[in-house]
C-alpha cells in the first residue's frame, strides 16, 4: 500500500470518528485561494503541475493530494489545516529558532497532527490516544501530543520564555534520543512522594544526568533527584 493510498484511509477513519471536521480538501483549498488572493492557475504554475491537477483538487469531495505540501506553503498555510482540517489555517511561528516545514514524504501526512492533552493528562495514555488533534508544523511520531500554556508559569524575566498561548509539542517516541542540552518532559516524586510531570533541560557533566530549569530564576534551578524522561520537545509555536 503506497503512502498515498495509506494517508487517504487514515483520513476517512478519523472522519468516521468525528476526530477531524468533515469540510473537505477541496473546500479548504478553495478557502486557501481566496485567502491569498490566488489564482487556480497561479497555484499550479508556483508548484509545477497543470491547472487541471489544481482544480481537481478543489472539487467539493476533493479528499487530498500529493501536491498539498507544496500548496499549503506556496499558499501560506497551515499544512495539517490544509491536509487533514486539524488545528488552524493560520502558520504557527517557532518561538526558538527557525519553523522546520514538512517536506513530501514525511511521516508528518500520516501523523495527522498531535493530540491536544492537559497538563494534567500528560502521563494518561488513555487520553492522548481518544484526545482531538491539532496541527504540528514539524517531523513528529503518531504518539506525538501538544499542550498549550494557559497561565503565565513559563512567562520568564530570564532564560527561555514559554508565554500564555504558547503550544509545546512533546514525541515520546524520542525520548530516548535526549541529549545535554535537549529540552525534555521528566517524572520526578515530589516532597510528597507524588510523581509529577516537569519541563526542563537535560544536562550531562562528566557522566551525571541532571536536569535544569529554563527559568533562570528559578528557586531550584538544577534537579538532581532520580527522574524518567518521558518524552523529547520537538518544538514550541505560536499561531501567527
Amino acid at each position: 500500500m503506497n503512502k498515498t493510498i495509506k494517508a487517504c484511509n487514515i483520513l476517512k477513519t478519523l472522519l468516521l470518528m468525528k476526530i477531524i471536521p468533515m469540510e473537505s480538501f477541496g473546500a479548504r483549498l478553495k478557502k486557501a485561494l481566496k485567502n491569498a488572493g490566488m489564482t487556480q492557475k497561479e497555484l499550479a504554475d508556483k508548484i509545477g503541475i497543470t491547472q487541471q491537477s489544481v482544480q481537481r483538487s478543489c472539487a467539493p469531495k476533493a479528499i487530498g493530494s500529493t501536491y498539498s505540501l507544496q500548496m499549503a506553503n506556496t499558499l501560506d498555510v497551515d499544512a495539517g489545516w490544509l491536509s487533514h482540517g486539524v488545528g488552524d489555517m493560520q502558520p504557527k511561528k517557532a518561538l526558538y529558532g527557525s519553523l522546520q516545514r514538512p517536506t513530501a514524504g514525511d511521516q508528518f501526512l500520516l501523523a495527522t497532527g498531535a493530540a491536544k492533552i492537559e497538563w494534567s493528562d500528560i502521563t494518561n495514555e488513555a487520553i492522548r490516544r481518544t484526545s482531538p488533534r491539532i496541527s504540528c508544523p514539524t517531523h513528529h511520531s503518531e504518539n506525538t501530543y501538544a499542550v498549550i500554556f494557559d497561565n503565565d508559569n513559563m512567562t520568564a524575566m530570564h532564560g527561555p520564555c514559554y508565554p500564555r498561548g504558547s503550544t509545546l509539542f512533546v514525541d515520546p517516541n524520542r525520548a530516548s534520543e535526549a541529549k545535554t542540552g535537549s529540552r525534555v518532559l521528566a517524572t520526578i516524586e515530589n516532597e510528597t512522594g507524588e510523581e509529577i510531570v516537569v519541563f526542563k533541560e537535560l544536562r550531562e557533566e562528566d557522566g551525571r544526568r541532571y536536569l535544569r530549569a529554563l527559568n533562570t530564576s528559578a528557586q531550584r534551578p538544577h534537579i538532581t533527584q532520580p527522574f524518567t524522561v518521558i518524552g523529547l520537545v520537538i518544538g514550541t509555536w505560536m499561531s501567527e
